[in-house]
């Protein structure tokens, strides 16, 4: 990530223009037992494509929310015209400046 914040890309840094997702598809929950749920992830730069950084999101964990949710904001930030994708149930409030 440091050599993408000390690379110009144009005006900006190359990390203000590139999205970087970092995390697991696993949590290792009570017990022991393998869990899709409350998954400790990190997002990183992309703030020239909307994101909103300097916070700690944490959600319902009851609700359970999918990891293709963080992927379908992601995705819609860098241009990509879907509301679908993979078993996404919306987007993720708070992650962009827009929500």
């Amino acid at each position: 990530m440091q050599f993408l914040k000390s690379t110009k890309d144009g005006e900006d840094r190359m990390l203000d223009n590139t999205m970087i997702l970092f995390g697991s598809g696993m949590n290792s929950g009570e017990g022991g037992d393998h869990s899709p749920k409350n998954l400790p992830l990190l997002v990183a730069g992309g703030s020239k494509l909307g994101l909103r950084h300097g916070q700690h999101l944490a959600f319902d964990f009851e609700k359970s929310l999918p990891l293709a949710n963080v992927h379908l904001t992601l995705a819609q930030k860098m241009g990509v015209e879907t509301e679908k994708f993979s078993d996404a149930t919306g987007t993720l409030t708070g992650l962009t400046q827009s929500s």
